[in-house]
C-alpha cells in the first residue's frame, strides 16, 4: 500500500492510499512528489484543507472511487482541479458551481489527531506551508 508523509507547520502524518480503487490517482499524485505548497481551509467545503497545485492537474486520471462527503482523517484528490483535499471533519467536495464528484484516495493513518490540529488551524490563521512526500 501507498503511503504519503504530510507534514504541515512542523507536524507529520501519514496517509495510506487506496491503490487498487484509484490507480490513475494514486500514481498522477506520486507523479508530483515531493511537494512544497501551501495548505488553505475549504471556503466552502466545511471541515477540511485543500492543496492547490498545478502540478496535480491530471485531466486523464478520472475520478475513481467517486465521492462527494468527506469524514475526518479522508484523503480526496480532484485531477481537473488540481487538489489534494485533507478532511479534518465532516465536509463535501463544493463550490461556487456547487457538489462535486471527487477521487477518494486514502486515509491518514499516523498522527491524525496532530494533522487535524494543523488543517484546523488554517481555518483562522490562514495558509501553511505542507510539504507532501512519498512514505516507506
Amino acid at each position: 500500500m501507498t503511503k504519503l508523509r504530510i507534514t504541515v507547520d512542523g507536524v507529520t502524518a501519514v496517509a495510506e492510499l487506496k491503490d487498487a480503487a484509484a490507480p490513475n490517482g494514486v500514481a498522477a499524485v506520486l507523479a508530483t512528489l515531493p511537494l512544497r505548497a501551501r495548505v488553505v481551509h475549504a471556503s466552502r467545503s466545511g471541515n477540511c484543507a485543500v492543496v492547490h497545485d498545478a502540478a496535480l492537474r491530471d485531466e486523464t486520471a478520472g475520478i475513481e472511487g467517486q465521492v462527494s462527503m468527506y469524514y475526518p482523517g479522508m484523503v480526496a484528490y480532484d485531477p481537473v482541479r488540481g487538489y489534494l483535499v485533507f478532511a479534518y471533519g465532516q465536509g463535501q467536495a463544493r463550490s461556487n458551481t456547487g457538489t462535486h464528484w471527487v477521487t477518494y484516495l486514502g486515509d491518514v493513518v499516523e498522527n491524525a489527531a496532530g494533522l487535524a490540529g494543523k488543517l484546523q488551524d488554517t481555518r483562522d490563521r490562514g495558509a501553511l506551508d505542507v510539504l507532501i512526500e512519498q512514505g516507506e
